[in-house]
């Protein structure tokens, strides 16, 4: 049941990016888009949503408890708000990480699955 529940949050893993960039009729539109694009491709998208998610998520949790275990504060309560404040700090610099890989997945995919042409693009959004 968990592979099934992952494999169609996958499917409908790019909804996102299609609402923000393409040009649909409804935003309902863009489940079915999604679903077409990511088909065959879904172990991509979900190795990169974990990847990003452990960079974005993990990475914070390991440098504080590292730094903590090299400080020896393990012990010491007073620096327990500086490590809350550091594992905040990085987690929101480090937010933007998951939906800007999902951004660059959607545009892997549209190049891969529709041949999409990025020269075209970068006409359409004014950059020569």
């Amino acid at each position: 049941l968990i592979w099934l529940v992952i494999w169609v949050l996958c499917g409908y893993g790019t909804t996102t990016p299609i609402v923000l960039l393409e040009e649909l009729s409804s935003s309902f539109d863009s489940f079915g888009r999604s679903w077409e694009l990511t088909r065959g491709m879904r172990g991509k998208l979900f190795g990169t949503i974990a990847v990003a998610w452990l960079i974005s998520q993990g990475l914070p949790q390991i440098v504080v408890t590292s730094l903590n275990n090299v400080l020896g504060a393990t012990g010491n309560t007073a620096l327990q708000p500086l490590f809350v404040v550091l594992a905040s700090l990085l987690g929101i610099v480090l937010a933007p990480i998951v939906p800007c890989a999902l951004t660059l997945l959607y545009y892997d995919l549209r190049v891969r699955c529709e041949a999409f042409d990025l020269q075209i693009l970068s006409e359409q959004l004014g950059i020569r």
